[in-house]
This record gives C-alpha cells, structure tokens and sequence, in this order.
C-alpha cells in the first residue's frame, strides 16, 4: 500500500489503475489524493476531478462452466473530461485459454459499446491475447510489460506502468 502511494505521489497521474488491491486500501489512496474511484474484485479506478464519473458498471466476465467461484469482473466508468465523453475501463484475463477467450470476447463487446474516448487497463494479457488485442477497435498500444496493458482511443496523454 505504501509503495502504491509513494508511486502516485511522484507520478501525479490522471487515472490510476490498481489490480489485486482491497476495497479498504483504495478507498485509503483516493482519500489520501482527494480522486475519486470506484472499486471491482480488487481492482480500482482513481482519476483527479478533471474527470467527472457520470456512471461506474461493474460486471461479471463470462465464468469457465463447471467453476461458478472463479469469476473476473470488469470495472467500466462513464464520464466526461472537459465536457467530452470518456470512459475508463479495467479488468483482468486468466491464463487459461478457454477462460481467457471467453473473457476477451466480452471485453472486446464492452469497448466497442462505448462511444467516445477510452482508456483500458487490462491484466492477465498473453502475447497470445495481446497479438488479438483490440487494434481493430481503435484501441492504441500505449504502455505493455509483464502481462500488464495499456490502451486509448479517442485521447492524447502518456501512460506508465508501474511495478510495486
């Protein structure tokens, strides 16, 4: 948590995305930064008051048969930033083949719902995954490293990715 902070603290970034952290912890970081967020089976969305969160959706990925308990979700927050339509846009894949293409089909279906500026933060990509990816929906590669992707559409800015 401390080094999650630490790394905020010296980036100043506009949105923030953290996977495999507790409800209690983001709630801790977007106080401590005064953003607001919203929170899905561990991960978050931070982002600063230029963003302004008209509507957060928070659902389930399509779930491997036989295993109801092992589910993903996808974090997605409707909004605007200087009155142009945006949306953030967080999940994560299991390394599994057939879970994974299941669940990068409905991510896919979600991106390509949304009308107007994207900013994506994907977990869990393969290279596999990564080579489908979603080019053909307009999403630009910004930031990739250790399974941890970045992509945009619709908006310039820059994107890091930060190991704590």
């Amino acid at each position: 948590m401390r080094s999650v902070a630490e790394a905020i603290a010296a980036c100043d970034p506009d949105v923030v995305c953290v996977h495999g952290i507790d409800p209690g912890d983001a709630l801790a970081l977007a106080t401590r930064f005064a953003r607001g967020y919203a929170y899905r089976g561990s991960q978050a969305l931070l982002w600063k008051p230029a963003f302004a969160a008209r509507e957060v959706h928070d659902r389930y990925l399509p779930g491997v048969p036989l295993r109801p308990f092992d589910r993903r979700g996808i974090l997605q927050v409707d909004g605007a930033i200087e009155h142009r339509r945006c949306a953030l846009v967080a999940t994560q894949f299991s390394h599994e083949r057939d879970a994974y293409v299941r669940e990068l089909r409905f991510a896919r279906r979600v991106v390509r719902s949304i009308d107007g500026a994207v900013a994506a933060f994907v977990a869990g990509m393969t290279p596999a995954v990564r080579a489908i990816g979603f080019a053909d929906l307009g999403i630009r590669e910004l930031a990739f490293e250790g399974g941890v992707f970045i992509g945009g559409r619709g908006a310039g800015g820059s994107s890091a990715i930060v190991k704590v």
